[in-house]
């Protein structure tokens, strides 16, 4: 009976050895690396590299002007209409929070540059934090021409970003 059992099984037998040994290697090699103390070693974290104080503020035409608070309030960025959609649901997101905190648009968020490539945003008024490498480099990449943006000489904006 019991070659009855196996030989109506969905499975054939060596899938099932082999499944059953890998799970007897993983058991062996969590309890050596247990036994033998084993700990991967952390990296060291990212020094900032540079933060920017930025606001964002809503334009009648569809865009998004992005503030450099450092200059006053000067605009350093354009996100234009119907662009940056995913620009516009993270700070929809963080505006969703400041709404719920009952913090208004004017304060700042810091943004910063970390020294292994990152871009982090958070709102000191809310404690939001949106690390925003974890969205892939396709996603990431409008933030790090926002986070440049007016930093260089006046005239050599981005591309398509004027304000």
């Amino acid at each position: 009976m019991h070659d009855a059992v196996l030989q109506e099984s969905f499975l054939p037998r060596s899938a099932i050895r082999g499944a059953g040994l890998l799970l007897l290697l993983t058991i062996v090699g969590a309890a050596t690396a247990r036994l033998l103390h084993y700990s991967a070693t952390p990296l060291p974290p990212a020094q900032v590299v540079q933060q920017r104080s930025l606001a964002f503020r809503d334009r009648s035409d569809g865009g998004v002007e992005v503030l450099d608070a450092a200059r006053a309030g000067e605009t350093v960025f354009v996100v234009q209409p119907n662009t940056g959609g995913f620009v516009r649901g993270v700070l929809r997101s963080l505006a969703r929070t400041r709404r719920a905190d009952s913090v208004g648009p004017l304060p700042p968020f810091t943004f910063t540059r970390w020294s292994d490539g990152r871009f982090t945003l958070d709102d000191p008024s809310t404690g939001a934090h949106v690390n925003l490498e974890v969205f892939g480099a396709s996603n990431s990449r409008p933030f790090a021409e926002i986070f440049q943006a007016g930093q260089a000489q006046a005239g050599t904006t981005p591309q398509g970003t004027q304000p």
